[in-house]
């Protein structure tokens, strides 16, 4: 986790003496401070481990073991689900869904 800190929107964009500057140097609280994941890590896992751990979706980088990128290693899909081994077409398919819930 890095705590980061981030201009209020009511002092965004604030010209001159009614800046944040002269604010802040007022000793008016100017930042918001949040948590943000740097680095998260998913092994040995399956897509829905999203469902059951959304933060992941939060993290600056997220590193996905994604034991399966093509056809050279053949396995059905259960196979690979009862292995917890996730498929690169799989990530794909869940592409859009995951995009939009890491925005949310």
């Amino acid at each position: 986790m890095r705590r980061i800190s981030k201009l209020r929107p009511e002092f965004q964009g604030l010209p001159g003496p009614r800046g944040s500057r002269a604010r802040r140097r007022a000793g008016e609280i100017v930042t918001d401070h949040k948590d943000r994941l740097e680095l998260a890590y998913a092994t040995d896992t399956l897509v829905s481990v999203f469902d059951h751990a959304p933060e992941l979706l939060a993290a600056h980088t997220l590193i996905m073991e994604c034991t399966f990128l093509d056809e050279r290693k053949v396995a059905s899909r259960n196979a690979r689900r009862a292995g917890c081994h996730i498929h690169l077409d799989e990530v794909i398919e869940a592409r859009r869904s995951l995009h939009q819930r890491s925005r949310g």
